[in-house]
């Protein structure tokens, strides 16, 4: 093979390498909040909420019937339900725990979750709306 072709070939594999090492150390940063940290905490609340909801609803569906699930979540609907941080890492202490140190820069009685249920009123029909209040964010 000419001195050349090989030259170019080794051009090409560097060029490569480095693009697959800039996406991926991007994408890593990106997940693992390394970079992003706003969003990256911003989608750990909206699980967090969303684990909550689901969580209430069900504790609802032990103590009412269906129909006063459904009257209780229509009736919150009209103003949501905000629930600080504090509140939503106890109330997902065994399914959470692990994520507190995520939070440790974070006010947490500012830095809440709004509940809004959604029709049909189910564990999954909620907008959550994410207030933070984190420092270096």
């Amino acid at each position: 093979m000419p001195k050349r072709a090989k030259s170019k070939k080794k051009v090409l594999f560097l060029v490569a390498a480095l693009i697959i090492g800039v996406v991926g150390g991007f994408l890593l940063s990106y997940y693992s909040g390394w970079i992003f940290r706003e969003d990256f905490l911003m989608r750990k609340l909206d699980k967090l909420g969303k684990e909550y909801y689901a969580d209430y609803v069900d504790e609802l569906g032990r103590t009412m019937s269906a129909e006063g699930v459904e009257a209780t979540l229509n009736q919150i609907s009209n103003f949501g339900m905000d629930v600080n941080l504090d509140n939503l890492l106890k109330g997902n202490n065994a399914k959470f725990e692990n994520q507190m140190h995520h939070f440790s820069d974070c006010d947490r009685k500012n830095t809440t979750v709004q509940l809004i249920p959604k029709s049909p009123f189910d564990k999954k029909s909620v907008e959550i709306v994410v207030k933070l209040r984190c420092s270096g964010v």
